[in-house]
């Protein structure tokens, strides 16, 4: 299963191997064993899956696989929070369980979240950009010139004046 999906309220990406709470936004990066142990057992949700099948296919019967089977669900359980073991129930000596609902994003109800920046944080990495753009444009663009005219001079005519003569 190499398409993103939900177990319950947690977003899954097996390209990323990435588990996201959808509630608090924390990220949980998975071992890809541990998340190829996810994947198997989301796609068959309500299904138990024997533990000798995941030691066969996820660890290839290494001799330890049993113990790192063990090991992988309580890490899954943690991510998940899951201390009631509701969400992957085990069933004794035999193998596991997963409970939770199983959904792919395009039957999400949140697919308008995917392809949008989610986070406050991403918005930091596209700061440094737009700050490239602002002082780019401010060094780059065409300088305006100014041009101020000079304070026209206002010339004075000479005038001529006439002696008007004075009569007695």
């Amino acid at each position: 299963m190499e398409e993103s999906f939900f177990i319950n309220e947690f977003f899954i990406d097996p390209s990323r191997n990435l588990v996201r709470a959808e509630k608090t936004g924390i990220e949980t990066h998975l071992e890809p064993r541990v998340l190829e142990l996810l994947c198997i057992l989301s796609s068959r949700p309500g299904v138990m899956i024997e533990r000798n099948y995941f030691v066969q296919e996820v660890w290839n019967n290494y001799a330890g696989g049993d113990e790192a089977l063990t090991q992988a669900i309580s890490f899954l359980r943690k991510v998940f929070n899951d201390k009631n073991r509701k969400l992957i129930e085990t069933i004794p000596k035999k193998g596991y369980l997963l409970t939770g609902k199983v959904t792919n994003v395009s039957n999400s109800k949140f697919p308008d979240q995917f392809g949008k920046l989610r986070k406050s944080r991403d918005y930091w990495l596209i700061l440094p950009f737009i700050a490239l753009l602002i002082i780019s444009y401010l060094v780059l663009r065409p300088k305006r010139m100014v041009s101020i005219k000079p304070p026209t001079l206002i010339k004075k005519t000479p005038t001529v004046s006439k002696k008007i003569p004075t009569i007695y």
